[in-house]
């Protein structure tokens, strides 16, 4: 027995080159860095809109991008960028963050979003809600196409 399973390591060596991943693993690898990619943008999105940082949130965004308030508010760039201006974001937590790639090109992020914000010196209460949010590869680089806040079931 342990001289077949040997003999299968062997051959499965031989049918990928040291060095060399298989297609499965660099496909994986790929999903992997995709997923990464996504949610590091989507926080990179958060800490712009934190710092202020109208330029860095612009270069995350499609030039189409929207988003959808938990409101139901319906906000253009343009618009997202005012509020910046506006209102003060205190604190940010993503959580049970998941990642789907739904093409090579396309993947939505979802998670349970907490964010704290002051406007006008006061704070506000702590804003708990759904956010999801889809993001494509254009020309090499991933941006947000659309954002969309809900809330929590009861």
């Amino acid at each position: 027995m342990k001289l077949m399973t040997l003999f299968g390591v062997l051959v499965a060596m031989g049918s990928c080159p040291l060095g060399a991943a298989s297609p499965v693993a660099e496909a994986v690898a790929a999903a992997t860095s995709v997923r990464a990619a996504i949610e590091a943008g989507e926080r990179g999105t958060w800490e712009a809109f934190k710092g202020g940082d109208e330029a860095a949130y612009r270069a995350l965004c499609c030039a189409e991008f929207f988003e959808i308030s938990a409101s139901g508010e319906l906000h253009s760039l343009d618009d997202i960028a005012k509020g910046m201006r506006s209102i003060v974001t205190k604190r940010f937590a993503m959580e049970d963050v998941v990642v789907t790639q739904l093409a090579d090109n396309v993947g939505i992020i979802r998670y349970k979003l907490a964010v704290d914000y002051v406007e006008g010196g006061e704070a506000l209460p702590t804003k708990k809600c759904w956010a999801v949010a889809v993001w494509v590869r254009r020309e090499g680089k991933w941006l947000t196409a659309s954002y969309q806040e809900s809330g929590f079931g009861e």
